[in-house]
């Protein structure tokens, strides 16, 4: 649901191998970090974005996503700059507690706000209906499909449904905050300059780049 989460929180209910993986290796560090008396701190980002991605992420690929496809669904995001969380990597080797966890994110916004970040660069139009879940699984099902026999990346997924839709990954960042004297990137900041990234690895199609 929308609940802000913080620290106490884990993903109980992760939608793909990749979230399950990312909890149960945490889970599994802090047990290690108990048996051998290894002083531990994790850090938790939200989505990271930026610049200097020479791989192509995932979390840069949604962006590109809103670029190309604007289009909201009911949840939430949270975006947070590759700049802040390396910097608060930095700072939590001599300011973080051991044992203690921190939530490294931005701010909190719907989906519809997140997408309106881009199409205010892009000047595209945003579909703003929303479909029940129950159709979005078939929807993303034949897109998954349509995109296999094409040989192309598909816009959606049933996992990504399954992760995101109805969800809201929204999250409480004072402890981090307050710990490391830290004031994370607005969405604006972090949007603009992720676009301009993808803008110059050419990963955006060259109409939209020139808006951008």
């Amino acid at each position: 649901d929308d609940t802000v989460l913080d620290e106490a929180h884990w993903n109980e209910t992760p939608g793909d191998p990749y979230m399950q993986a990312k909890t149960d290796s945490e889970r599994r560090a802090w047990e290690l970090a108990g048996e051998l008396s290894v002083p531990m701190i994790a850090l938790n980002p939200a989505a990271i974005v930026g610049r200097h991605d020479y791989k192509g992420t995932p979390s840069n690929g949604f962006v590109r996503e809103h670029v190309h496809n604007p289009g909201s669904y009911h949840g939430g995001l949270n975006y947070v700059d590759v700049r802040d969380v390396a910097w608060v990597h930095a700072q939590a080797l001599t300011h973080g507690e051991p044992g203690e966890r921190y939530i490294v994110a931005s701010e909190n916004l719907s989906v519809r706000e997140m997408v309106a970040l881009v199409t205010e660069r892009t000047g595209k139009w945003a579909m703003r209906y929303h479909q029940p879940r129950w159709m979005m699984k078939p929807t993303a099902s034949l897109i998954e499909g349509g995109s296999k026999l094409l040989g192309i990346e598909p816009m959606t997924t049933r996992a990504v449904v399954d992760e995101f839709y109805r969800r809201w990954c929204w999250y409480d960042t004072a402890k981090a905050r307050t710990a490391f004297d830290w004031t994370p990137r607005s969405p604006r900041e972090l949007m603009d300059d992720t676009l301009l990234w993808l803008v110059h690895r050419d990963r955006i199609k060259p109409g939209l780049a020139a808006r951008i």
